[in-house]
């Protein structure tokens, strides 16, 4: 058995409203801030007290994205020199340039897992704040 779900008529009948260029200019950045498809939908909303979703912006958030981007960029990094050393690694000729090559490895590794530290802890406080709140 189905249920038919009534939708609404489509809006056919126009209503014309003069506003000034700064009114407009204002109705027009709030509807850019909304999840509103259209400026005739965002209208519509307002007309008939609809509720309205804004996106917003958090300052936290912001700065946790810069400090993710950073650290994604570092660990990016470190894994290319992880992997030209591995290269370098497997195509030495020679024992000692064996063990260099396997000394870079281990450095960059360390250097890895500072990174890995570093990103947990960011990760720990910024969940540690939004849980509080």
């Amino acid at each position: 058995m189905t249920q038919d779900i009534a939708t609404p008529p489509a809006p056919n009948k126009w209503l014309n409203v003069r506003v000034s260029a700064d009114e407009h200019t204002r109705l027009h950045n709030h509807f850019k801030t909304t999840t509103c498809t259209t400026f005739s939908e965002y209208i519509r909303n307002l007309l008939f007290q609809r509720k309205i979703v804004h996106y917003t912006r958090s300052k936290s958030l912001d700065e946790l994205l810069a400090q993710l981007i950073l650290l994604r960029k570092e660990i990016n990094a470190i894994g290319r020199n992880i992997n030209q050393a591995l290269r370098l690694f497997q195509s030495g000729k020679s024992d000692k340039e064996r063990v260099f090559w396997a000394d870079k490895i281990t450095q960059q590794l360390h250097v890895f897992s500072a990174k890995q530290e570093e990103l947990q802890r960011t990760i720990n406080q910024y969940a540690d704040q939004w849980l509080r709140e």
